[in-house]
């Protein structure tokens, strides 16, 4: 696992963004562990905390450097959001757009479930042997959703009832369970609020 850099240590940009790369890495090796996937959520908010704390201090820094720490603190800030929906350790709502941008870094698999119709398009994130269902709200409105899923067969079933920004991203269900394994999703209804 990645170590977040001591705070009293002269830092640069690249440091920030080997420790981000490397809680990338480490994301795909632990995804299976809900523990050790909320302590990367939470090193890479350490390191989003310390960029913030270098730029309320940063006359030793060029204007390229503090310009640098910016973009990195905005990439902690979306890797948290990222880790939180992929692996479901938490509540996130990330733009669709920042999403994207992380996992143009990070590189998992995510695809479109086509053959779905509802209000929000469903989505397999997968990590190995691991599988995140997600929803992304291509419209501007903030909606509730009402989900409905069963297990292929048909061991499982359940539904649940959760709030969704306008072009966002969230985490709906995973296979962390095994009961949870090949999941179909029955209904999807959207209300606007």
């Amino acid at each position: 696992m990645s170590c977040v850099l001591p705070c009293l240590a002269f830092q640069s940009p690249s440091d920030f963004d080997r420790e981000l790369t490397n809680i990338t890495r480490d994301l795909k090796q632990v995804i299976l562990d809900e523990d050790a996937c909320e302590d990367l959520k939470d090193e890479a908010e350490d390191i989003e905390e310390e960029i913030e704390e270098l730029l309320d201090n940063s006359e030793d820094y060029s204007q390229g450097e503090i310009s640098e720490f910016k973009q990195l603190k905005k990439m902690a800030k979306d890797l948290q959001d990222f880790i939180t929906v992929v692996a479901g350790v938490g509540n996130a709502f990330p733009k669709t757009i920042d999403f994207k941008q992380v996992n143009g870094k990070v590189r998992i698999g995510i695809y479109k479930l086509e053959k779905y119709d509802f209000c929000v398009d469903v989505q397999i994130a997968e990590i190995g042997d691991y599988k995140a269902y997600l929803v992304t709200n291509n419209s501007v409105n903030n909606v509730r959703l009402k989900i409905n899923w069963k297990t292929e067969n048909g061991t499982s079933s359940g539904s649940s009832e959760v709030g969704m920004l306008g072009k966002s991203i969230r985490h709906i269900l995973d296979n962390r369970d095994d009961s949870l394994e090949n999941l179909i999703i029955q209904s999807i209804t959207c209300t606007e609020f």
